[in-house]
């Protein structure tokens, strides 16, 4: 069976794995789904019925948050891509 032409050491994988799913994380934390029920009485005092909403919503800090670690990720690769290393 052939060898892959290119290899990464450890040390990059572990680093791209780390910032892939933190980024992730964070990004699924950004945005979320909600349904508010809200019951009404009338002037009586009689339930006039539930009404549902189903709404999206998200969160600018994790959105910011997410961006930070993301973009740090790549600007590190970037600067680690720039380091020879030894072929084995």
């Amino acid at each position: 069976m052939a060898e892959p032409a290119i290899h990464l050491p450890l040390h990059y994988v572990v680093l791209i794995s780390c910032v892939s799913a933190t980024t992730h994380w964070m990004a699924s934390l950004a945005f979320y789904l909600t349904s508010i029920k809200i019951l009404d009485y009338g002037p009586s005092g009689e339930l006039t019925g539930p009404e549902l909403y189903i709404a999206g919503g998200f969160s600018p800090i994790a959105i910011a948050f997410a961006m930070i670690v993301g973009g740090s990720g790549f600007v590190i690769l970037v600067g680690l891509g720039f380091r020879r290393y030894r072929w084995e």
